[in-house]
């Protein structure tokens, strides 16, 4: 079973990492919402990010407030507050 995965892991990745290259103003919008709070591995993660959601940008998600939740959460679960709405 692991080993399907794995599999199936491959295109996803390899699509994704494509989808990221020929992408690079998403690359570059969400790689200015990191900069704040990662400064030196911001451009690495901006395209990790990018390589990683690409199915959600094909149905017109907005990448940007996506990210910018995710981090939002991440950062409240982190300080072991809840934040209102979620």
């Amino acid at each position: 079973m692991i080993e399907f995965a794995l599999w199936m892991a491959i295109p996803y990745i390899v699509i994704g990492l494509v989808f990221a290259f020929f992408g690079a103003e998403r690359v570059q919008l969400i790689e200015t919402q990191l900069q704040t709070r990662l400064p030196a591995g911001a451009d690495v993660a901006a395209y990790g990010l990018t390589a990683l959601i690409w199915p959600a940008t094909l149905f017109g998600v907005d990448v940007c407030v996506m990210c910018a939740t995710a981090i939002r959460i991440c950062e409240y679960s982190l300080a072991g507050v809840r934040p209102v709405g979620f």
